[in-house]
């Protein structure tokens, strides 16, 4: 590729206007890596670049003008009725930026490489139905980064830092759950899951097993990992209608396997559900039993004493609570296939 400062040989590029695109753009690399890859909006979203200033800059740097080959006007129109043409099965800015970028060649070279692409082209995609490749692109839309934050009021992030606290809190973390600075010292007994970001590890945050310890260091999605699940969860549609694209016209994506992760996600979180709604019935039940078995025992008087005084269970009593407890594990296990003791 040549460099920005050769394009002033085109008509209507100066000093002045190279030295705006610089600032624009805000470095000159920056700038290279965009005509690399053919960023023609860019170029003309600058005050003074017209679509064609930025058609002449692009191929100007990429060594690609087609005044070479196009000497009289007949051919100059014969080429733009064959650009327009193409133009009118192109679906995308960037696909649309590189037909008008095309150029005609004498390169006998080039032109058997070409042919031999369209061939191969042609080949592949003759058995694709136009309609819904047209249809799926149709359902894509530009990615939405306004994500609307879900509270978990369950989850809490203690930060060691003021200064990680105030960054937290400008960063929005306070919209997806609780964020403390360890100066608050606020009652953490309440919350079932706690992100203890440190700094230096000076204070002991305790061992209790619903904390976990995370370096003020670590990426933000490490931290509060709604963030990036609410990103890809509510930009789900866009994302199916994608991979369905990809996958239909035979090209590789990853995206499939966030599908899969998401929905493992919504399983887990279903079982989850799932479970606690029948513990919570198993409880009732329980209770309910218990009650009833407990009414039919006698007790004698030192064994009420024994009650009173909150001493061990007496036998009786200690046997009904390990039976009823036993069949409710069974009953549990049944139920979910998971072995497990939520009555203790």
């Amino acid at each position: 590729m040549l460099t920005i400062y050769e394009i002033e040989e085109i008509r209507g590029v100066g000093d002045k206007l190279i030295k705006k695109i610089i600032r624009e753009y805000g470095s000159y690399e920056k700038f290279e890596d965009s005509i690399r890859n053919y960023d023609i909006e860019k170029l003309m979203n600058i005050q003074g670049i017209s679509q064609k200033i930025a058609l002449d800059i692009i191929r100007k740097i990429h060594d690609n003008s087609e005044n070479e080959f196009l000497k009289t006007e007949q051919s100059e129109k014969i080429y733009d009725e064959i650009i327009t043409r193409i133009l009118d099965f192109s679906n995308t800015d960037y696909a649309r930026t590189r037909v008008l970028l095309l150029k005609p060649t004498t390169d006998y070279k080039k032109i058997k490489e070409t042919q031999k692409m369209v061939s191969d082209t042609i080949e592949k995609t003759s058995t694709l139905d136009y309609d819904i490749i047209q249809d799926l692109y149709q359902k894509i839309r530009p990615l939405n980064n306004e994500i609307k934050a879900k509270f978990d009021d369950e989850y809490a992030i203690v930060c060691e830092d003021y200064e990680d606290y105030i960054s937290l809190i400008q960063k929005g973390f306070d919209k997806y759950c609780n964020v403390f600075a360890i100066e608050d010292n606020a009652s953490l007994e309440e919350f079932e899951f706690i992100i203890y970001l440190y700094n230096d590890y000076n204070i002991d945050p305790g061992e209790a097993n619903n904390i976990i310890a995370i370096s003020n260091q670590s990426e933000d999605y490490e931290i509060q990992p709604n963030i990036t699940l609410e990103y890809y969860k509510q930009n789900r549609p866009i994302l199916e209608n994608v991979y369905q694209l990809r996958e239909y016209l035979g090209l590789e994506s990853c995206i499939g396997e966030a599908l899969e992760a998401l929905d493992a996600i919504k399983v887990e979180t279903q079982n989850q559900i799932a479970i606690t709604e029948i513990i919570d019935e198993l409880k009732e039940e329980i209770n309910e039993t218990l009650k009833n078995e407990i009414k039919k025992i006698e007790l004698d008087g030192d064994e009420i004493l024994q009650l009173l005084n909150n001493e061990d269970l007496p036998p009786k009593i200690k046997n009904i609570f390990d039976e009823i407890l036993s069949n409710a594990r069974e009953e549990l296990s049944d139920k979910t296939g998971i072995l497990f003791d939520p009555f203790i």
